[in-house]
Parts: C-alpha cells; structure tokens; sequence
C-alpha cells in the first residue's frame, strides 16, 4: 500500500511540475508578444498585406517637414506648428498604387476617417490664422510623430495626421487633423 501511494505521489507531482512549466512558458511568451506589440505604434494595411512600424522604423522613412496648423469650428485657430512625419504618398508610392484609391485611418479608440485621393495628393481647403477661408492648395498629407520639435506624446498621439507646408503657413479644418492615429487602410 505505501508503494502505490509513493508512486502516486510521484506521478501526481510530475504532472503538477509539468502543468507549472507549460504555465509559466506560456505566461513568459504572452508578456513578449504583449510587449513587442506595444513597440507598433502604425499599422499599414494593403490588399491582405499588413505592415506594423516602429517609432524608430518611422523615423528612417523619407520625412516630410513644414507647417501645419487647424482651424476650429469657430474660427479660431490653432498653430502654426513645426511638423515633421511621414508624408502619406510614401506608403502610397511603395505599393505602386495608381489609379483612384482612399484611406480610411483609425484613431482615437476606432474613429475612422477616409481621405480621398484628391487629399492624399494634398488638394485641400485652407485657412489664414485669423480662420478666414484663401482656397484650395497642395499640403502634404503626414503622419506626423513631431510638433514644436517634440515627439507628438501620449497625450495627443504618439502618432497624428495632418497636413503641412514648407511653403506658407496654412491652416485646415479640424475635422482633417486626427490624433491618436493608430491605423491606415490603403482602399482601391
């Protein structure tokens, strides 16, 4: 009797030590890939092709700098700011995409907005800093990580989109500059 509950013993305390194993391997790789998820801070999406960048992957891109400002419902206006960012035709240009096309960007907890082309070429209204209306002109269409010489910051990002000049100081609605950008879906 005392043999069979030894080997009892034995045995139960082996599937215990295996079952603590496989527990904690599983709870090691889930806090990796937890943790090189919360590295992405851009997930590009094209056809059923998926692409998630860095800050730093961001940051060795083609950059696109200038001013960029918004202009309220109100009138009145927010900026100038000194952005620097990913122009959005990039991402355009590296899926040799022609044609008409739109992109539909996720931000602030799975808002979408979907910019045209049209928009994503730049063409766009725009604002004096006093919210009064000059016309149509070409902007770049940015991811922008950088504002005032500072990284966006959790506050208001890490990551926006807008659009800025390096010719003039403009500004656009509002409804056009996004914050907390997480997410571009590319759409032919």
């Amino acid at each position: 009797m005392k043999g069979e509950r030894r080997e009892y013993m034995i045995v139960l305390s082996t599937i215990l030590l295996i079952l603590l194993a496989v527990s904690a391997i599983w709870i090691y790789l889930s806090l990796s890939e937890h943790a090189q998820r919360e590295q992405f801070v851009l997930e590009i999406r094209y056809d059923n092709e998926t692409i998630y960048y860095t800050m730093d992957e961001l940051k060795n891109l083609p950059v696109a700098a200038g001013y960029g400002g918004i202009r309220k419902s109100n009138n009145y206006t927010e900026g100038p700011f000194t952005c620097k960012g990913l122009p959005i035709k990039y991402i355009i240009n590296k899926y040799n995409i022609s044609g008409n096309y739109s992109i539909k960007v996720k931000y602030d907890n799975g808002l979408v907005k979907e910019f045209s082309k049209d928009m994503v070429d730049g063409k766009v209204d725009v604002y004096d800093s006093k919210g009064r209306y000059i016309g149509v002109r070409n902007l770049v269409l940015t991811v922008i990580y950088e504002k005032n010489g500072l990284p966006v910051g959790e506050k208001d990002g890490p990551l926006q989109i807008g659009f800025i000049s390096d010719e003039g100081i403009f500004f656009v609605d509002e409804s056009l500059w996004l914050k907390h950008v997480y997410m571009i879906a590319i759409e032919t």
